[in-house]
């Protein structure tokens, strides 16, 4: 997807009454001491971003770092064959 299909959909979901949204990959955010969140929407197949066993703690680590006490994570995940 390019950037400027990004901000389209960005643009877009602003209409719908997303406050803010954030462009970067879930490390880059974590680092940048942004924000944090008490919910986590995973859908599709961004369950696929945890990658691999090995990979998955990272994600999640970076995840832990963005998250309030109590945050949650909802997820869905979906087969692609």
């Amino acid at each position: 997807m390019s950037y400027r299909a990004i901000y389209a959909y960005a643009w877009d979901i602003a209409e719908r009454g997303v406050n803010a949204t954030v462009c970067a990959t879930v490390n880059e955010h974590a680092r940048d001491a942004g924000p944090t969140y008490d919910r986590f929407a995973l859908f599709g197949n961004n369950l696929g971003l945890l990658e691999s066993r090995d990979r998955a703690p990272v994600f999640l680590e970076a995840l832990a770092a963005m998250a309030r006490p109590d945050a949650r994570v909802v997820a869905q995940g979906t087969v692609p064959y």
